[in-house]
C-alpha cells in the first residue's frame, strides 16, 4: 500500500517511458506493486501525519478518571486538568477524547424468535390532525411487528377502540399472510385491565395510602377530624336572649331536655 506522493512518482516515471520494473527499482517497490496501481487502477491511501496534541500526557490520567467513573463529564474533566494538573488546551479537545475513551456497556443479547412464532402489537400517539376550522383531531398508529424478520405492519386510525383494534388485526394478518401463534402486547390499555402478580403487589407495598381529606368543623377552623370518624360539632352555649354565655335560661332548657329512650337520666 502506498501513499500519494509515491503515486505521483509512480506515474510521472512511467509517462517518460520506465517499465514496471525500473520504477520498483527507482522507489524502492515490487514491480508487481507497479503494476497494480498503473494497469489494474488500484487507489492509494491518503496518510495523515498526526501531530501531536497537548492532551497525550494527560490521557492516562483521564482514561483512569473514567475507569473509576465512567459516567463523568468532559466538563468536570477539563476544569479538574486546568486547575489541578496545568492543562493548557481547549475543552473540544478534550470533550473528543472522552467521547472516544469512555467506557461502552455491554451489548444486550437480542431475543430472537423462530419464523410465524410471534410479534409484537402496540399503539402510538401521533401528531394531531388541524382542520381548516383548527379543529385537532386524535390520530393513532396501530404497530404489529414479527419477531423474527421485524416485518412491520402500520395503519393510522382515529379511534383505539377495540372494533378498530381487531379491524387492524385482521389488517395485519392479512398483510402477513398468517397468524403468529403469540402476540406480545406492551401493557396496551385495550388489552390489559389491570397488572396483576408481583409487579402489582410491589407497586402496592410501596404505594403509600391517601389521607382523608380535611374536614370543616362547624366552629369554621378547618381542622381535619381523625381518620375514620368525624368531629362532632360542638355548641356555642350562647342564650339567644340575653346573647350572654351561660345563663338560668340555658341552664333550665337543658335540665328540662327529655331523656332519649333507653337512657337513665343519671348524668355521667
Amino acid at each position: 500500500m502506498i501513499d500519494w506522493e509515491e503515486f505521483m512518482d509512480i506515474r510521472a516515471l512511467h509517462r517518460q517511458g520506465f517499465s514496471y520494473a525500473e520504477i520498483g527499482r527507482l522507489i524502492g517497490r515490487d514491480w508487481r506493486t507497479v503494476k497494480r496501481y498503473l494497469a489494474e487502477g488500484a487507489q492509494p491511501v491518503y496518510l495523515r501525519r498526526r501531530m501531536p496534541s497537548k492532551l497525550d500526557p494527560f490521557k492516562p490520567t483521564i482514561d483512569q478518571w473514567l475507569a473509576k467513573e465512567p459516567r463523568l463529564q468532559a466538563t468536570r474533566i477539563h476544569q479538574d486538568l486546568e486547575r489541578d494538573y496545568g492543562f493548557e488546551g481547549d475543552y473540544q479537545t478534550v470533550r473528543r477524547y472522552v467521547a472516544r475513551a469512555r467506557p461502552r456497556p455491554a451489548s444486550e443479547e437480542r431475543f430472537e424468535t423462530a419464523p410465524g412464532h410471534q410479534a409484537q402489537v402496540d399503539w402510538s400517539y401521533e401528531q394531531p390532525i388541524v382542520t381548516a376550522s383548527g379543529i385537532e383531531l386524535p390520530l393513532y398508529c396501530f404497530h404489529m411487528t414479527l419477531g423474527h424478520s421485524r416485518d412491520a405492519f402500520c395503519r393510522f386510525t382515529g379511534s383505539v377502540d377495540l372494533v378498530t383494534f381487531w379491524s387492524c388485526h385482521r389488517a395485519a394478518f392479512a398483510h402477513f399472510g398468517g397468524v403468529p401463534r403469540e402476540l406480545l402486547y406492551d401493557r396496551t390499555a385495550t388489552v390489559v385491565r389491570r397488572n396483576v402478580g408481583s409487579a402489582s403487589g410491589a407497586r402496592r407495598a410501596t404505594t403509600p395510602r391517601r389521607s382523608p381529606a380535611p374536614t370543616t368543623t362547624a366552629s369554621g377552623s378547618g381542622s381535619a377530624a381523625p381518620a375514620g370518624r368525624r368531629r362532632r360539632a360542638r355548641s356555642s352555649r350562647t342564650c339567644r336572649t340575653c346573647a350572654s354565655g351561660w345563663c338560668a335560661a340555658t341552664a333550665l332548657a337543658t335540665t328540662n331536655r327529655p331523656t332519649p329512650p333507653g337512657r337513665t337520666g343519671t348524668s355521667r
